[in-house]
């Protein structure tokens, strides 16, 4: 259940990263992001979408079963930022769930 609140409260509103390939990367089909340039991720608007969270306002722990989290994708909920350079914290943190 401790997903919830992290969705609807994150902590860290934007984060950035740079695109460290070698080449252009393409995202989805529709987006192409060149080699070298500085990404901002608004972790704050990705969590509350509603193509991804339908009603995002409301409080509902089973969006998180097993079953629900399925067909989504893994970086569509990123309260710790997400990849090798994630946050420290986030194993302290979900450790007692």
């Amino acid at each position: 259940m401790i997903q919830v609140p992290h969705r609807s409260y994150v902590w860290s509103k934007i984060f950035f990263s740079f695109v460290q390939n070698s080449s252009n990367v393409n995202i989805s089909g529709d987006y192409i992001v060149p080699k070298d340039v500085p990404v901002f991720v608004a972790t704050f608007a990705l969590h509350q979408d509603p193509k991804i969270y339908p009603d995002p306002h409301k409080f509902d722990p089973m969006r998180f079963k097993p079953e629900n989290c399925v067909n989504r994708h893994p970086y569509a909920y990123i309260p710790f930022s997400a990849g090798p350079r994630n946050c420290i914290g986030k194993v302290q943190c979900t450790y007692y769930k």
